[in-house]
Order: structure tokens, then sequence, then C-alpha cells
């Protein structure tokens, strides 16, 4: 049972990371799907990258490696 304890303490440190990303890695996600659809999926991850970098220039947090 302490390993069970170990293991929910660093899986809450993670999602607590994740949660503060969110709002940044939402933003990058609907842009993709309201815009890039119809474009090739390597264009598409140059795109990803450069918006989650400006994202991040602009001070909101996301993923520094956003991945759809």
């Amino acid at each position: 049972m302490g390993g069970e304890k170990g293991r929910w303490k660093d899986l809450a440190e993670v999602l607590k990371i994740d949660y503060v990303n969110l709002t940044g890695d939402v933003l990058v996600s609907s842009g993709m799907i309201a815009y890039l659809g119809a474009f090739t999926p390597s264009y598409r991850n140059d795109i990803s990258i450069n918006w989650a970098a400006k994202s991040l220039e602009n001070k909101i947090p996301g993923s520094e490696k956003f991945m759809l």
C-alpha cells in the first residue's frame, strides 16, 4: 500500500502541471481543428509547433511539446 501512495502522489504532481497547461493546449488544439484540417500532417505539425511557441511567448501556459 505504501507504493500506491507514492504513485498517486507522483500522478497528482503531473496532473497539476497538466491542469495549468490546459489553457494553451486547448487554444492550439481548437485552432488546429478549425483551420488546419485540409493541410498535410507535416504542415500541421510545423504550424502547431509554431503556435505553441507563440502562446508560450505571450505567457499563455501550455505544453512545450504539443501533440494533438
